[in-house]
Parts: structure tokens; C-alpha cells; sequence
């Protein structure tokens, strides 16, 4: 199963990045807007119900921020068992 990372999953490039997604994979979908990136996996889910997504939030100006979404990609996705930090 392709594992595929997603950033600025929220708009442009990284919304439209969707569309071409294999039918099944791991997907973690990464962006600023939350209630977008939410309705991005809703997406996700229902186009291809065999892959797994996670939708992971990251505010890209923030190093900080940047840094620890790292050890966020690394839980079960799907499972929405990742903490936001």
C-alpha cells in the first residue's frame, strides 16, 4: 500500500493533489484550516473507503509546529489517535 504525504492539503496544488490519489493508500493530509482539512479525509473516505487518511493539522509558519508533525504522521492513520500537540 503507497503511503502518501499531502501538504497544504487545505487549497490549491495540495487540494487538487486529491484527485489522483491511488484507490487504496495511507494518506496523511496536512494543512492549516482544520474544518477544510476535515472535509478533505469526509472526501478521502468516501471516494476510496479501503485506503486509510488522517488529516493532521499544521500551521506552516511555525517551526515549531513544523517539527513535531513528524511524530504526529507516525500513528495509526485512520484511527484518529493522533493527539494535536
Amino acid at each position: 500500500m503507497p503511503n502518501v504525504v499531502i501538504t497544504g492539503a487545505s487549497s490549491g496544488i495540495g487540494w487538487q493533489r486529491r484527485k489522483s490519489l491511488p484507490p487504496v493508500a495511507l494518506v496523511a493530509a496536512l494543512a492549516r484550516r482544520q474544518e477544510l482539512l476535515n472535509a478533505l479525509v469526509r472526501e478521502l473516505k468516501q471516494r476510496h473507503p479501503k485506503g486509510s487518511f488522517v488529516g493532521l493539522h499544521c500551521e506552516f509558519s511555525d517551526w515549531k509546529e513544523v517539527s513535531t508533525v513528524g511524530g504526529k504522521a507516525d500513528c495509526p492513520v485512520g484511527r484518529g489517535e493522533c493527539p494535536r500537540q
